[in-house]
C-alpha cells in the first residue's frame, strides 16, 4: 500500500467526513412490524497492522463477502434521488467529486426489509454498498451506499430497477473482495 493509505474502503475510518449509516435495525431485530434481513455474508476478513499493535493503524486489509450484486448499466443520476418513492444513493466525497466508471461499478445488496403478510413476506426496501472494480477478477473498493424501495414497475426515467428480478428464496450470490 502507498504512504497515503488511510484505511480499507469498507471501514468508516476511510471516510473524511461525517458518517451516517441508515441500517439501524438489521439482523432480525424487528422494526415495528417489519424486519431487516441480511442478504450478504462475510466470508473472511484479513487486516495487516502497520506496526506491532494489532489494534493500531493498518497497512492494508480486505473483506471477502458473498452477496447478490448488480452491475450498473448507466450512471447513477443523483438529481433523481428521492425518499418517496425511496431511491437514494450516497457517494463518498472522492467518487462524487471525481466520478466513477459505470462499467466497473456494481451494487452489492446488504439487507432487505420485509413486512409479514398472510404467512409470507412483502419486500419493502433494499440497502447495500456501491462498489467500483479496482483490480484482479473480483476486487472492489466501496465508493458509496444505496437504499432502494422494492419496485415492481419502471422508475420515473423509464428504466427498470436493478434488483427487479431478485428473489430472496432463489438468490444468486457472488463472492468478491473489498479492499
Amino acid at each position: 500500500m502507498s504512504d497515503s493509505y488511510q484505511a480499507p474502503s469498507w471501514s468508516w475510518a476511510s471516510v473524511n467526513s461525517a458518517v451516517w449509516f441508515p441500517l439501524t435495525h438489521v439482523g432480525g431485530i424487528p422494526f415495528g412490524k417489519q424486519e431487516d434481513i441480511w442478504a450478504a455474508k462475510i466470508v473472511e476478513v484479513i487486516a495487516h497492522p502497520s506496526g506491532t499493535d494489532p489494534m493500531g493503524r493498518l497497512s492494508g486489509a480486505k473483506l471477502r463477502v458473498t452477496a447478490p450484486i448488480r452491475r450498473l448499466k448507466q450512471p447513477l443520476d443523483l438529481s433523481k434521488d428521492t425518499r418517496d418513492p425511496l431511491y437514494i444513493h450516497w457517494l463518498d466525497e472522492c467518487a462524487y467529486k471525481n466520478g466513477y466508471v459505470v462499467k466497473r461499478t456494481v451494487l452489492l445488496l446488504l439487507t432487505y426489509r420485509v413486512k409479514p403478510i398472510y404467512g409470507t413476506h412483502d419486500i419493502l426496501r433494499l440497502s447495500g454498498l456501491i462498489l467500483e472494480h479496482v483490480a484482479g477478477k473480483k476486487v472492489f473498493k466501496r465508493i458509496g451506499m444505496f437504499e432502494h424501495g422494492w419496485f415492481q414497475h419502471r422508475l420515473s426515467g423509464g428504466e427498470w430497477p436493478l434488483f427487479i428480478d431478485w428473489d430472496p428464496l432463489r438468490e444468486k450470490k457472488t463472492t468478491l473482495t473489498i479492499i
